[in-house]
């Protein structure tokens, strides 16, 4: 049986940061097979002085998934983008999922939702 599982992350202004934010909890083990991303709107001022660092961790705090863009790697506009190759795909019972997203000066990401397969 395949479940999603969706955290809307709202806009926030260029160059500020989110730290440990709480995106997924669960009283039962899961199994990630797929972890994305789906913008509502146009990222603005990423280039590679002005990246934007996702990263997804466990309540451990092992690194699940950890996704940067840049000038060559744009996150995409108005559309679902797969974040990548999953490191850790076992969430455990009775724990937690946070995103860490770290965005330079003039980098801003539109509002999002991560989507957990």
């Amino acid at each position: 049986m395949r479940r999603f599982v969706h955290t809307v992350i709202q806009n926030l202004a260029a160059g500020v940061d989110l730290t440990n934010y709480v995106i997924y909890g669960s009283s039962y083990e899961m199994l990630l097979s797929k972890i994305g991303i789906l913008t509502k709107g146009t990222p603005a001022g990423i280039d590679n002085s002005n990246t934007v660092v996702m990263t997804i961790k466990n309540g451990a705090g092992s690194t699940i998934l950890t996704k940067t863009y840049n000038t060559a790697t744009q996150p995409p506009t108005n559309d679902f983008e797969d974040m990548g190759t999953i490191l850790i795909a076992t969430v455990a019972a009775n724990d937690k999922l946070t995103l860490t997203m770290v965005q330079g000066v003039t980098a801003n990401m539109p509002a999002f939702t991560i989507v957990l397969e």
